[in-house]
């Protein structure tokens, strides 16, 4: 397992009752909601990152005619399985 370490946040008073009411239901701990919480936010985040990107090459290479293009010959297959 993972080595933890502690750390001190401030929650509106109403969010922490929300957390330790879920904690109850699940029957977990709050800390285990908060990590899934936190770790569930930050893969949406890199999700979003990574869609934003796709977004910009597809659109970048839109602008391009195929002859135009010459990606193909400028890529670094090397690493490619």
């Amino acid at each position: 397992m993972d080595k933890s370490v502690t750390t001190s946040i401030r929650f509106p008073k109403g969010l922490r009752e929300r957390v330790e009411r879920e904690a109850h239901k699940m029957g977990r701990t709050k800390n285990w909601v908060i990590v899934r919480a936190v770790e569930d936010y930050l893969g949406t985040v890199d999700a979003e990152a990574r869609c934003r990107e796709a977004r910009r090459q597809s659109i970048e290479a839109s602008r391009q005619t195929a002859e135009e293009s010459d990606w193909e010959e400028a890529a670094d297959f090397r690493d490619w399985k």
